[in-house]
């Protein structure tokens, strides 16, 4: 394929100069070369090929192999959009709902996700619910939202079926159905999207919409937190730590609470305080607890200012100051 692309591009043919570009962007049968393939794209683009317009705009968007630039990215974007190039409408969405290149506008956002949502991209049929959802370009509708995104969802976009499982959940656009939002997450987190994993785990931990089991839960935390999924980092700690489908064991709670207090989640820095307070796993110390609780409680996390105060109350720290780290 690489040597019959070759020939139809020394000729200028189109659609094999996009393609070779595909081959350079890829390191596909080739040294990859980013560079190279933004010439052959810009090479297919000006003869009008849609498909080399969008790679070209995406190549400005993300700053691959040509200086970063949102107005040009527009500009081939909207050339291929303007071909009815799907991908490339919902791109030009995207561009304006985040005011990259153009000023910020939701109504054409959702002009342009509607235009590709038309195509059935299942990209643009769950930013159209979002708009709903959240009352960005149109005015909030929750019913709306989920019908949106029970279409992207039914083609198997992941992102999609976390929301929709979302609403099931809480009961928001669709009846409350913890089987269906169980279904929507199980599809989700078999893709790997982590937040679906969590999710999942949780429905397992609460018996939500499933008979109750830790092992289960346990295992779906594992599969998010490998994924450096803060949340699942610091359920799957509190599992160790508090012998939940496996045995008790303080030393891997702590490693797991420490991975999800890089990403400075409030629940795990409030859980390794707490771990440091009681003494477990590791020597008791106050003012670490303390450091910690501090941490959580700057987030806005009552139950750990609340659990500082009483530290301070009882004398374990002298003042804020003394917590510094």
């Amino acid at each position: 394929a690489l040597m019959w692309f070759k020939k139809a591009a020394e000729q200028g043919l189109p659609e094999a100069l996009a393609n070779l570009g595909v081959f350079y962007s890829e390191g596909r049968a080739v040294e990859k070369n980013l560079v190279q393939a933004v010439s052959l794209y810009r090479q297919a683009a000006a003869q009008g090929l849609a498909m080399a317009q969008y790679e070209l705009g995406n190549a400005y968007k993300d700053g691959l192999g040509v200086k970063q630039d949102f107005a040009q990215a527009y500009t081939w974007y909207k050339k291929a959009a303007d071909q009815d190039y799907a991908e490339a409408q919902y791109e030009m969405g995207q561009l304006y709902l985040e005011g990259m290149g153009v000023p910020e506008d939701d109504e054409q956002a959702l002009l342009w996700f509607s235009k590709a949502a038309a195509q059935a991209l299942p990209e643009a049929q769950a930013s159209i619910g979002l708009m709903y959802a959240t009352g960005r370009g149109a005015e909030k509708d929750l019913e709306k939202a989920a019908k949106w995104y029970t279409k992207a969802a039914e083609k198997g976009f992941p992102e999609a079926q976390l929301l929709l499982a979302e609403l099931y959940y809480k009961g928001e656009g669709v009846e409350r159905n913890d089987k269906e939002a169980l279904k929507w997450y199980r599809k989700a987190a078999d893709q790997g999207l982590p937040e679906a994993q969590d999710s999942l785990g949780l429905m397992y931990t609460r018996g939500d919409g499933v008979p109750r089991d830790y092992k289960k839960a346990l295992e779906w935390f594992r599969l998010a937190a490998r994924q450096g999924y803060a949340e699942s980092q610091n359920n799957l700690g509190f599992m160790y730590a508090r012998g939940l489908g496996v045995k008790r064991d303080y030393e891997k709670a702590l490693v797991w609470y420490r991975k999800a207090v890089e990403h400075n989640l409030p629940q795990a820095q409030f859980n390794l305080g707490s771990m440091y307070l009681r003494g477990d796993g590791v020597k008791q110390n106050y003012r670490v607890a303390a450091q910690w609780f501090k941490k959580a409680a700057d987030q806005g996390m009552e139950e750990a200012r609340e659990s500082l105060d009483r530290i301070m109350r009882r004398g374990q720290v002298i003042s804020e100051e003394d917590m510094s780290i």
